[in-house]
C-alpha cells in the first residue's frame, strides 16, 4: 500500500470513529433520560351549588367530572382558588368547614374519609378504589359556607393520585371548574285581609208548638280568615218573636250554636 492510500485509510478510520462514538454517546444520553410520569386531563367539567347565595351556610357543592382514569386511586383533591389554576386561596369569607364526602365518582364513597388542607379538600381512601366510571361521575361535598363576594368567578380543580399523601402517583389532573356566589333576591308581598262567613239557614222551623214541649231548629255556622288573631262570631236576637200578624210569642226559645272555627295563619 503506497502512502497516498494509506493515508485515505487512516482517515477513513478515523471518520468512521467519530461516527461510531457520537452514535454511543447518543444512545447513552438516550439511556439516561429521566422517566416522567404524567397525570391524564379530566373533561367537561362542572360546579353546581345548592344555594349560591353569598355567605350561606351548609351549601352541597356538586362537581362533576368527565375523561377518568379506570385505574387505582386513593386519593381525590378538590383544590378551591380565586385563579384558574387553583393559586390564590379561598375566595373571601368562604370556608370549609368540616366536609363530608359523597357523590358516583367512586363505587363505596362511604369507605372515603374528607379532610381539609389548606383550600383543598382531600378525600382518601387506603385500600384504594377504580373509579365507578368514566365519564358523567360527581363528587358532592356537603357543609361549605360560601364567600362574601357576589358576581366573581371562582375556580374548582381536581385532581387524584394513585397514593394517599395526594401528590405523588399522580392518576387525573386539571378537572377545573368554576362557581359563582350570588347577592340573592329579597321578595317582599302584601296579602290583603279576608274574612268568610255562611250560615246553614236563613230559616227556623220550630214545628208544631205545645204547651208541654219545646220547639227547636239548629243551623251549622263556618268561619275562615287569615288574620293572625283569628275571629269571634256573635249572636245577636231581638227582644221578641211574632206569630204572623202582630201577636207576641212569649220569648223562651234555647239555641245552640254550633260553630266551627278555622284559623287559616299566613306562614
Amino acid at each position: 500500500m503506497n502512502s497516498k492510500n494509506l493515508q485515505r485509510f487512516k482517515s477513513v478510520v478515523e471518520k468512521s470513529a467519530s461516527v461510531l462514538l457520537i452514535v454511543l454517546m447518543g444512545a447513552i444520553t438516550y439511556l439516561t433520560l429521566p422517566i416522567s410520569a404524567n397525570a391524564a386531563e379530566l373533561t367537561t367539567e362542572s360546579a353546581s351549588l345548592s344555594d349560591p347565595t353569598i355567605s350561606h351556610a351548609a351549601t352541597q357543592y356538586t362537581i362533576t367530572q368527565s375523561g377518568i382514569t379506570l385505574s387505582t386511586i386513593k386519593c381525590i383533591k378538590v383544590l378551591f382558588g380565586t385563579a384558574a389554576d387553583g393559586s390564590g386561596g379561598l375566595p373571601p369569607g368562604m370556608s370549609l368547614g368540616t366536609p363530608t364526602f359523597s357523590g358516583t365518582y367512586v363505587p363505596t364513597p362511604a369507605s372515603w374519609a374528607a379532610a381539609v388542607v389548606g383550600a383543598a379538600v382531600q378525600i382518601t381512601f387506603a385500600s384504594g378504589e377504580i373509579p365507578g366510571g368514566a365519564t358523567g361521575r360527581t363528587i358532592v361535598l356537603n357543609g361549605i359556607t360560601n364567600g362574601s363576594t357576589s358576581n366573581t368567578t371562582y375556580y374548582a380543580n381536581v385532581s387524584t393520585y394513585g397514593a394517599t399523601d395526594c401528590s405523588t402517583s399522580p392518576v387525573d389532573n386539571n378537572g377545573k371548574s368554576t362557581y359563582v356566589f350570588t347577592a340573592g333576591v329579597q321578595v317582599s308581598a302584601t296579602v290583603n285581609p279576608t274574612l268568610t262567613f255562611t250560615v246553614g239557614s236563613t230559616t227556623c222551623d220550630l214545628g208544631v208548638l205545645a204547651a208541654n214541649s219545646t220547639g227547636k231548629c239548629s243551623h251549622n255556622m263556618t268561619a275562615a280568615s287569615n288574620a293572625t288573631s283569628g275571629y269571634a262570631i256573635s249572636y245577636i236576637a231581638s227582644n221578641t218573636l211574632t206569630s204572623t200578624g202582630s201577636n207576641t210569642i212569649l220569648r223562651m226559645v234555647l239555641m245552640r250554636l254550633q260553630m266551627q272555627q278555622v284559623e287559616n295563619n299566613l306562614v
